[in-house]
């Protein structure tokens, strides 16, 4: 008797669950923050090395010849304020900061005017006194009659001219600037990957760069931290858990904003009556453009960058395309970096947007601008690989684990010049509210 055989599919509940072997993919999809990197700040700045944990450098300031003044007196003891009836050949006394003083001598010529008017009167230089390390005076002789009491004005400025010495006589008073010194200090950053042995084994089954990628990723980690220390980061000298120094560095907002505050602005807030109560497009540009204007007078380079978030982008863009004075050109790419151009008339600037800028909300709404060559990074210990080590002997002081742990660890600081070329916006995408 023959058998006979019936050929066909298998059904599904024909099999266990596990029959098949489900697929794991091992190409892993990573989501990044759009547009620019986490790291734009230092993609940006030079480096240098150090051989000290707290670096100084001195900066001496361009001769001016330009600063404010106090306050005006009749007496040399600045006891008896000016009100009216200055006349030709009377002295009057300027209240100034010091580092104004040290710029003038005996017998120069210089002129006080008044910022809300833009008159002015013309004096001679009789004695300059520096009282204390914040108040000198400047004592002049007024070369003409003060009609409409301009010199009692509260927005006055001194421009230093040339000297007016008599013949035959000596030269004149020197008069030396010392440079001021700034400081920073090197911070250990460092970050890390660990896994068990027993977890590499399985991961490497699916996907055998596994522990490559977790290095890269580390790495990726590491530097995006430290961009973090380089912008908002606070000076400080300590002792840490281990009895040893914890330093941490000074970030470049933190430094303008405490050494540069002239140079922050923030237009949601301001009083200014030009905006106060204005919405972000009737009112930013020229309030941009009168402070931006001041920056670039300090400018060193052919072009500024502007770090801002993606919200301020927007914003930036709807007020740039209504002003046939401002240009936007498309997106390109500028040191490895995705930016916009933006022709003003004074220097072009570079629009990067920040994903950190993006993703810190307190930061959505502020623009810092700078220019590349002024942020350095001083390196003490240079970038290193710290790769796993078998801690398994008894003389290591430490327990043998049966897992890896390795990382990535440098110490370095951020070195600043010309913070007169550097400013903050904040507010930006924002109506006034005053």
């Amino acid at each position: 008797m023959s058998s006979k055989y019936l050929y066909g599919t298998v059904g599904v509940l024909d099999r266990g669950a596990d029959f098949h072997q489900e697929e794991w993919e091992s190409q892993v999809k990573k989501i990044v923050a759009r547009k620019g990197p986490m790291t734009a700040l230092m993609d940006s700045m030079g480096k240098e090395s150090t051989q000290s944990r707290i670096f100084h450098w001195p900066e001496m300031d361009a001769y001016t010849g330009f600063g404010e003044v106090s306050d005006v007196y009749t007496e040399p003891t600045l006891s008896s304020a000016y009100a009216s009836g200055g006349v030709d050949g009377q002295a009057l006394y300027f209240k100034v900061d010091p580092n104004v003083a040290r710029q003038i001598v005996r017998n120069q010529q210089f002129t006080v005017w008044s910022e809300a008017t833009g008159e002015y009167r013309r004096l001679l230089c009789t004695n300059v006194e520096v009282h204390d390390a914040t108040t000198a005076s400047i004592a002049g002789i007024l070369r003409q009659n003060d009609t409409g009491n301009l010199l009692a004005a509260t927005d006055l400025h001194v421009m230093i001219g040339s000297t007016a010495m008599t013949e035959a006589s000596k030269l004149p008073d020197p008069i030396g600037v010392e440079p001021t010194f700034f400081k920073n200090i090197a911070q250990k950053h460092a970050a890390s990957w660990s896994a068990s042995e027993e977890e590499i084994k399985e991961k490497e089954v699916i996907n055998p760069n596994w522990s490559d990628r977790q290095r890269l990723e580390c790495l990726e980690r590491f530097q995006a931290n430290k961009e973090r220390a380089f912008l908002f980061g606070k000076y400080r000298e300590g002792i840490g858990d281990n009895g040893k120094q914890q330093n941490e560095t000074d970030g470049i907002l933190t430094v303008v904003e405490e050494k540069m505050p002239e140079h922050v602005w923030n237009f949601s807030t301001d009083n200014d009556a030009a905006v106060s109560g204005k919405t972000f497009l009737q009112a930013f540009l020229p309030y941009f453009q009168e402070r931006y204007e001041e920056l670039c007078r300090y400018g060193e380079a052919e072009e500024k960058i502007a770090l801002v978030s993606g919200k301020a982008v927007v914003r930036l863009n709807q007020l740039f395309a209504s002003y046939m004075s401002y240009q936007v050109s498309e997106p390109a790419t500028v040191f490895g970096i995705r930016c916009y151009r933006v022709i003003t008339p004074h220097q072009p600037l570079l629009l990067i947007e920040h994903p950190l800028l993006t993703q810190f909300a307190p930061a959505q709404t502020t623009m810092f601008i700078y220019e590349r060559h002024l942020l350095n990074e001083r390196e003490l210990i240079p970038l290193k690989f710290v790769p796993h080590k078998e801690l398994d002997t008894p003389s290591s002081g430490f327990d043998y684990v049966a897992a890896i742990k390795e990382g990535n660890e440098q110490t370095s600081g951020l070195k600043y010049n010309n913070l007169k070329a550097m400013g903050i916006f904040r507010g930006v995408g924002l109506d006034n509210v005053n």
